[in-house]
């Protein structure tokens, strides 16, 4: 392991310096120094934490930089999505930009691992993929189509993922409105992140439906979410903590995911040593920028490292609902 690692470690170096020696060989004319902001933090950022970094290289993009810095960013976010198992972003990437002839097997293989997963062929995979950025009616019927041939639910749960990443709000809907065995659960999480009133009547519904264990464990969390989203975030721990009690696995080396939801909020409330004990014995699994954050913050060997990306703490502070990093900035601040 300690010799994978090292390797690791050294092609990271290699790829950094690479990225740094683009910003010289490219005349700054082409691209404003400004222009380079984010593309630099992005590097900084790396150095402590991958996860951190990509939405800074995700911003650098949009700002449609000169091919020769595309196209390393390009390969360098695809190597952090596909590291960092953040594969709805890889596929977006992926059908928006051209990438090289070893990514494209790394992607193949990819493709392969999830038809294993579930239960469908890659080939399946690959048309889901290219239907599901695109937002014309002739795809989302086509989208449909693939999903009635096999009914598999997971085809669902993929082509969600991607939309709602998107932001492709009307899509999704009529996704809900001419698929009526849909798993109950993808809709309360479109409700959840567009903020719908109908959130709770939807809630109430499913939890009539089906109140398993597992079902009611998904639902408190997703109400959490919510109340989470809103600065709610006593009640957001009562119902987190109420997600908890269903379900257990008591042998499980990481944390649920409603565990890792409780010390964050606990944090922004500024409880923030009960917010690390809360989470100080099992693995976290990282599936956002405030995850990391906290996993960071509580590791007493790693939190000053924190001091070291600041101008990427306040970029992740000025997005939507991001309130830890904002609670991180009063309290450096104080």
């Amino acid at each position: 392991m300690r010799k994978k690692s090292t390797c690791y470690e050294k092609n990271k170096s290699r790829y950094l310096f690479f990225l740094i020696f683009i910003i010289y060989v490219t005349p700054l004319f082409l691209f404003g120094k400004e222009d380079l902001y984010y593309y630099e933090e992005a590097l900084k950022t790396e150095r402590v934490s991958s996860f951190l970094s990509i939405p800074l290289y995700e911003e650098f993009l949009k700002n449609n930089p000169p091919k020769k810095y595309s196209e390393a960013v390009v390969g360098r976010l695809f190597d952090l999505y596909l590291m960092n198992k953040k594969y709805d972003d890889l596929i977006i990437l992926t059908e928006q930009h051209k990438i090289d002839k070893t990514r494209k097997k790394r992607l193949e293989a990819l493709f392969i691992h999830l038809s294993n997963s579930f239960g469908i062929s890659s080939d399946t995979i690959s048309n889901l993929s290219k239907l599901a950025i695109k937002k014309d009616s002739n795809s989302l019927i086509s989208l449909i189509e693939l999903y009635n041939i096999d009914k598999n639910k997971y085809i669902l749960s993929y082509i969600f993922a991607i939309k709602l990443k998107l932001n492709d709000y009307e899509s999704i809907q009529y996704i809900l409105n001419n698929i009526t065995d849909i798993n109950p659960i993808l809709k309360i999480i479109y409700y959840v992140k567009i903020n719908s009133s109908k959130l709770k009547s939807g809630i109430d519904e499913v939890y009539n439906m089906n109140n398993s264990d597992e079902t009611k464990k998904e639902l408190f969390f997703l109400y959490g979410v919510h109340l989470s989203k809103i600065k709610r975030f006593k009640e957001a721990i009562r119902y987190y903590r109420m997600s908890n009690s269903f379900g257990k696995d008591e042998n499980s080396i990481n944390y649920p995911k409603a565990t890792i939801e409780i010390s964050k909020n606990l944090y922004i409330k500024g409880f923030s040593t009960d917010a690390c004990k809360n989470i100080t014995e099992k693995k976290i699994i990282i599936n956002n920028e405030s995850d990391e954050f906290i996993k960071i913050y509580c590791d007493q060997d790693r939190n000053k490292e924190l001091n070291n990306i600041l101008p990427a703490i306040k970029f992740y502070a000025k997005k939507d609902y991001n309130f830890i990093f904002k609670r991180y900035l009063n309290e450096i601040k104080d």
